[in-house]
């Protein structure tokens, strides 16, 4: 018996197989690279924002080079945290209704002791 089928099935498998492994896999490895490009680019913002502020004694340069960071780091947060998240929703087991709290919640009494 062969792994994958028989005749010309176990190409078709193979073939099926390869294009999803390379595929998550240059999904992934863009992924990273995206997130190490901006962390990367915030470094290096950040030190020369501080050596020309320095250098040509401009306070100016150092908030300008502050933002430059946090246009660079915002994107790259959303980016994180849709990955995290798998989604922008919330997954239905987080969600307090599915729980059975909203169903279980009372007040709390206080006990005359």
């Amino acid at each position: 018996m062969a792994p994958f089928g028989y005749g010309k099935t176990t190409y078709v498998w193979s073939l099926i197989v390869a294009l999803l492994a390379f595929s998550v896999g240059g999904g992934v490895s863009t992924y990273e690279g995206i997130v190490s490009v901006a962390a990367l680019i915030g470094i290096v913002s950040a030190a020369l924002g501080v050596w020309l502020s320095r250098a040509l004694s401009s306070p100016l340069l150092d908030p300008v080079a502050c933002v430059r960071i946090g246009l660079v780091l915002i994107p790259a947060s959303a980016l994180l945290a849709r990955k995290a998240w798998g989604g922008w929703s919330v997954p239905a087991w987080m969600s307090i209704k599915s729980s059975g709290f909203a169903k279980s919640s009372r007040p709390i009494r206080r006990s005359s002791a």
